[in-house]
């Protein structure tokens, strides 16, 4: 049979491990069919992972194949913006000026596309103006490489107010109702295109 110093030495035991948990000896049963309950899930949700990080592998090759869409896209509409909004601007007094929509991909690029809260996608885009310096100046210095250079850059930092309103006035006539958006820093003057018109 078992004797008592064997008894008492459970006992002690029992309430030792229910101290140890913090709650009362007669919880202990629960407690045991809980942490069991917890194990066999753990080891469940580590049979799965394997599915897990495949269809995360899916998942993000069809987000990275819908940025190349996407990017494409925005390449295409880029050129021709670029294109129409040059046509525009003479017009508007800025002969011998272009409006050029820069795109360059982000850090990481298709493989590791950006899905961060802010933006989404892999493109980052920039608005230049560019200024093509008379012919006659390059022959006088003989730089004939800078003939067909446009001298000027991001719109933000070499623009004008009056050149901004113009193109911002170009822009808006290519996509009506475009003016009032904001893009890497280039806000509409409404009021100054409003004095143009």
């Amino acid at each position: 049979g078992i004797s008592m110093e064997m008894i008492d030495g459970i006992i002690a035991d029992w309430n030792s491990l229910a101290r140890k948990h913090g709650i009362s000896p007669y919880s202990l049963p629960n407690c045991h069919a809980s942490l069991r309950d917890e194990l066999d899930g753990n080891v469940e949700a580590l049979n799965k992972l394997p599915e897990a990080e495949n269809a995360e592998r899916i998942a993000l090759d069809n987000f990275s194949r819908a940025c190349r869409e996407l990017s494409n896209a925005r390449v295409d509409a880029a050129s021709a913006l670029s294109q129409s909004v040059s046509d525009i601007l003479p017009i508007l007094g800025l002969e011998g000026t272009s409006f050029q929509v820069n795109m360059k991909l982000r850090q990481g690029g298709f493989n590791n596309p950006y899905y961060g809260s802010d933006s989404l996608g892999v493109d980052l885009v920039d608005f230049l103006l560019l200024h093509k310096e008379d012919n006659s100046m390059m022959i006088a210095t003989g730089d004939e490489s800078r003939k067909a250079q446009g001298q000027g850059g991001h719109i933000e930092l070499v623009g004008s107010s009056g050149e901004k309103s113009r193109v911002l006035l170009a822009i808006e006539t290519v996509l009506p109702g475009s003016i009032g958006s904001t893009c890497n820093g280039f806000d509409s003057d409404i009021e100054s295109e409003n004095a143009l018109i």
